[in-house]
């Protein structure tokens, strides 16, 4: 009995050793499937990834390429500007230098006629004031000191022309 009692217990155990195997199994077979099921998700989130990444980089690409088009676009635009604007400056320029050399000759030329007449003018008055100096000094000898004090000189000086009237010249002898 005993031995049949051993016997129908290592049946029994190796009954129960069997449905353990085949349930370790079959658990070892799902979680193989598991495994390659997630390996297989693994690798295609991995492909998925690669491809979102050249598209990123792409694009990316694209944006710097845009950016620096624009970029030269502006500065090219800002240099034709900057050049349009020196050259609008540099004729300004040389409108207003010669405007202003223009402006300083007519001043010179005024300046020179101004000189001419007020020559002409002070060698008149000299004129007529000598013509009558002479008249007098035939009139009344030597009432010629006595009209060059009044008009403020002493006798032995000259009378020179100034703007506004005469004034006396002292000669050193």
């Amino acid at each position: 009995m005993a031995s049949n009692y051993a016997g129908s217990k290592a049946t029994e155990l190796c009954k129960d050793i069997e449905i353990l195997s085949q349930t370790f199994e079959r658990i070892v077979d799902r979680k193989d499937a598991i495994i390659k099921s997630l390996s297989q998700d693994l690798t295609e989130a991995e492909e998925q990834y690669q491809l979102a990444l050249r598209s990123h980089l792409q694009n990316i690409d694209h944006l710097v390429e845009n950016q620096s088009s624009r970029i030269s676009s502006l500065h090219r635009e800002y240099t034709e500007e900057l050049e349009r604007l020196k050259e609008e400056y540099s004729k300004e320029r040389n409108k207003m230098i010669k405007s202003h050399e223009f402006e300083c000759n007519d001043l010179q030329d005024i300046m020179f006629a101004m000189e001419q007449e007020y020559n002409e003018r002070k060698t008149e008055a000299l004129h007529e004031f000598q013509s009558q100096k002479r008249r007098d000094k035939k009139q009344e000898p030597g009432r010629e000191t006595c009209v060059a004090d009044a008009i403020g000189g002493s006798s032995g000086g000259t009378l020179e022309a100034v703007p506004g009237g005469f004034k006396t010249v002292q000669q050193h002898h």
